[in-house]
């Protein structure tokens, strides 16, 4: 560049340049302190259950009741799941047709957790296959519950499974539950996570199995899994955090 095209320094003592560089200079000083400071207010916090999920009370599940022992699934729960905060229980569907059945026993497996930043690596699809399930087919389902909403029935989708292990076909329903809402899909529950708005988050697993043994329909099986689902979903979401708990202070 040849000397005559240079800027004078008189150019950049100017008013405007100096006004513009102080405005750049001051700008650049409170960018980090000002995104900081929206981090911290957008940024969600975990919370706790309302209630433990052991205190589940299973004796308001109107078509179902407690099994105690002899049962094929157990009921311990694994490390692999990532939270203490979980509940295995285990019931047979009430009547003369069903009780002491255990072949027609229904496995209600529930997790909870509140880390903002978990990914929901555990899905069943996943773990079933991981422990040398077959998986069928996999399809949505509809729910209608009572008890969850003040309107009155709440429409929810769920995931079904079609499931085969062992020789046995078995029949998984499940659905997530983030911030009262219901997901079937652990990807809406990514971005639901994600999403600002809530000062605190949570999301749960909600899960029930049962077989589908010779000289039963794979229909009546899905429909078992949906009643115990229907019936025990108004109880779980009183031990989640309420609503108004959620909101930013």
């Amino acid at each position: 560049m040849a000397k005559k095209d240079l800027l004078p320094l008189g150019a950049f003592l100017s008013p405007p340049f100096v006004a513009c560089a102080l405005m750049l200079g001051g700008a650049a000083a409170g960018l980090q302190p000002a995104v900081k400071a929206l981090v911290r207010h957008y940024s969600k916090q975990s919370i706790s259950l309302r209630r433990p999920l052991d205190e589940f009370d299973a004796a308001r599940l109107a078509s179902f009741r407690v099994v105690t022992g002899g049962t094929a699934f157990d009921v311990a729960v694994s490390d692999d799941v990532g939270t203490d905060d979980a509940l295995r229980l285990v019931v047979e569907k009430k009547g003369a047709a069903t009780e002491g059945r255990r072949e027609l026993d229904t496995l209600l497996f529930v997790t909870y957790y509140n880390d903002p930043r978990d990914t929901i690596p555990h899905t069943p699809e996943v773990c079933y296959r991981q422990d040398g399930a077959t998986v069928n087919a996999i399809t949505p389902v509809y729910l209608d519950v009572d008890g969850i909403d003040p309107t009155g029935p709440k429409r929810i989708k769920a995931r079904l499974l079609d499931l085969e292990q062992a020789g046995l076909r078995e029949v998984l329903i499940y659905v997530f539950c983030s911030n009262g809402r219901f997901y079937d899909d652990r990807l809406w529950v990514r971005m639901a996570l994600g999403m600002p708005g809530d000062g605190y988050t949570y999301f749960s697993k909600i899960e029930v199995l049962t077989a589908c043994p010779p000289g039963e329909s794979f229909a009546d099986a899905v429909q078992r899994c949906k009643l115990l689902l229907r019936e025990a979903l108004p109880i779980l979401t009183e031990h989640f955090p309420a609503n108004d708990d959620l909101k930013r202070p």
